[in-house]
């Protein structure tokens, strides 16, 4: 399903300090690009690069008009709740 009006694709996952949690964030930016989505970008709120911000600038230097954050958490903390939509 590839998008005429370029839309990107951030998937933003918490971050950890051990690589391998992050890692799960790369395969599902994978798993996403699989199924015809050409610009899919992870993106971490703590522990890991690339930061949101980073993230959003990548895929609109790619060339996308819009862009979708897909927060991909366990539970609604505080960062699904408030942090990320002050973001």
């Amino acid at each position: 399903m590839k998008l005429e009006s370029k839309t990107g694709i951030v998937i933003l996952g918490h971050g950890s300090k051990l690589r391998e949690a992050n890692d799960t964030i790369h395969e599902v930016v994978e798993m996403i690009k699989k199924k015809g989505w050409d610009i899919v970008d992870p993106a971490y709120l703590q522990f890991g690069q690339p930061d949101l911000s980073q993230s959003i600038k990548n895929v609109v230097q790619k060339g996308c008009r819009r862009v979708v954050i897909v927060p991909l958490f366990l539970f609604m903390g505080s960062h699904v709740s408030i942090d990320i939509p002050k973001m």
